[in-house]
């Protein structure tokens, strides 16, 4: 989620180790999250939820949530990364 080192904020902060706590603390610094990983999060998410069941057993939706993902990211690394 953007946080850095696993228990600590960039800033140095402590995370609580409790869920509810670190669940406050985390809703409490959205501000701080790197919108394009929240995207792609919801992205995949949402290919996953709305991959119907029965395709389910010829391909799995994870699979696929993870391939669209990893192109998308390659175009726009590609297509922003291009020499003009």
């Amino acid at each position: 989620m953007g946080l850095g080192v696993p228990g600590a904020l960039p800033e140095g902060e402590a995370v609580p180790s409790q869920f509810v706590e670190k669940l406050w603390f985390l809703s409490s610094h959205l501000d701080g999250a790197h919108l394009p990983s929240v995207a792609l999060a919801a992205a995949s998410l949402a290919l996953t939820l709305g991959w119907p069941k029965p395709w389910a057993k010829v391909l799995p939706p994870q699979v696929r949530s993870v391939c669209v993902c990893v192109c998308v990211c390659v175009c726009v690394c590609v297509a922003c990364c291009e020499p003009t």
